[in-house]
């Protein structure tokens, strides 16, 4: 989007302080953070300048006194709406984990930050649970580190298909921003930060190449066909200590995914929206007022995304809310929920289903799905079971009457414990004796 000079750019225009708060407030909603993680990423002091990208799209970017853009808003009426809002490498650099990331091989690098969108053999590891069209940092590989984030960009695929085969020609990112392009170059230009340490549930992917980017301009679409254009570092070999890729598919690297409280925060407002598309939708108006308490462990728990290598409960307690009422009032902020307050409790007056970023949510596989699936796997073993039961039972009762029907031995009966057989095997013995005295 900027890799070239903004075609129209504004002049600074000084935020004010009451629309500071309403901006840092849609911040903290928008991205679950913790009121002093907030603070550090809209200072006091921001400023406002309004821009139009060499494609024709509005914006607005928001500027610290420092001069670096720190967030970035795209398309018509780029200020209001929470989802629009892009925070900047510089903003990343601040806070690296502000953003789920995805680890590029430092061959794809180059390709990048000229503007290349990021292909899925590019991909070395992905993000658990993230979407497609979610905010993403892009990071480059570091052994046993994370690279501090060099772009931002959108999922163009989930993230969890990005290693199914038949798939290595798609785009797995959108790149949105990028060191070194003409939006960083309105900052202080500061070098990257060095790689940090970081515990990250990932999925390892691969291909038999170590390119991974393509040219992000829509030139090649419009010509017919979809094709991209070469992908960076095809020629090149892969890093030295970036992980095997075989001809057999993707290398898959086990690791248990410990979640922060921001993490958790996030996966609860996923599970939030998750509930508001699926039970809550569904519920009557008489089901409001609903206890608070109702809401979290009938509709939000079971709706949240199953993971099978979490280690991390993912609950209020482990979140960065720490409590039920909190999460809820940060979510009636964002217009999800809306509260009665009483003076004894506080009660969910009603939910809107038909918000923009409920509609926008993709539903996913949740704790709630997976809780029932097992549990008719284990009726159906059970019935399974008790059918073969019944089975082994009958055929071990059938044996007399079996070895009576071959042999005609009306002593066998005597020494089973089966008494309704005798009359069977007096019967066959009446109808023999008859049939040797017509015959004499």
């Amino acid at each position: 989007m900027f890799k070239k000079p903004l075609a129209d750019i504004k002049t600074f225009a000084p935020l004010r302080s009451s629309d500071r708060r309403k901006f840092k407030a849609r911040i903290t909603e928008r991205f679950q953070l913790a009121p002093e993680i907030a603070d550090t990423l809209v200072p006091d002091g921001l400023l406002v300048r309004n821009f139009r990208a060499y494609n024709g799209n509005p914006g607005v970017i928001y500027v610290s006194k420092d001069g670096d853009p720190l967030w970035l808003g795209v398309g018509k009426g780029s200020s209001s709406p929470s989802d629009d809002l892009i925070p900047t490498v510089y903003t990343l650099w601040k806070y690296p984990t502000l953003l789920p990331a995805l680890i590029t091989r430092p061959a794809v690098v180059p390709a990048l930050v000229s503007g290349a969108d990021l292909m899925v053999p590019g991909v070395m590891q992905a993000p658990a649970h993230t979407l497609a069209g979610a905010l993403v940092g892009i990071s480059q590989f570091a052994c046993d580190a994370r690279g501090s984030p060099l772009a931002v960009g959108r999922m163009a695929i989930d993230a969890d298909k990005i290693d199914n085969n038949g798939m290595n020609k798609r785009k797995a990112v959108i790149v949105l921003h990028t060191s070194k392009d003409h939006l960083w170059a309105l900052g202080s230009r500061g070098e990257q930060p060095d790689a940090f340490q970081v515990v990250a549930a990932a999925t390892a992917v691969g291909s038999e190449t170590t390119g991974g980017a393509s040219d992000g301009d829509d030139s090649a679409d419009r010509n017919g066909g979809g094709a991209a254009a070469p992908q960076a570092g095809m020629d090149q070999e892969p890093a030295e200590n970036a992980p095997a890729v075989t001809q057999d598919g993707p290398v898959k690297i086990e690791e248990v995914e410990k979640l922060t409280p921001e993490n958790v925060s996030t996966l609860l407002r996923a599970a939030l929206l998750q509930a508001l598309r699926t039970s809550l939708a569904a519920l009557p108006n008489s089901a409001f007022p609903m206890p608070t308490t109702t809401l979290y462990t009938a509709h939000i728990l079971p709706a949240r995304p199953f993971s099978r290598t979490a280690t991390t409960p993912v609950d209020i307690k482990h979140s960065t809310f720490k409590s039920l009422s909190a999460f809820l009032r940060a979510s009636e902020k964002g217009g999800l929920p809306k509260l009665k307050h009483a003076r004894s409790d506080v009660q969910v007056a009603a939910m809107f289903p038909a918000h923009a970023d409920v509609v926008t949510h993709r539903t996913n596989h949740t704790v709630g799905e997976e809780d029932e699936r097992r549990r008719r796997a284990k009726e159906r073993e059970a019935q399974q079971a008790a059918e073969a039961a019944k089975a082994t039972e009958l055929c071990k009762h059938m044996q007399p009457l079996y070895r009576i029907a071959v042999s005609g031995d009306e002593s066998i009966v005597k020494k089973s414990a089966l008494s309704s057989i005798t009359v069977t095997a007096k019967a066959r013995q009446g109808l023999r004796s008859k049939g040797r005295r017509g015959k004499t």
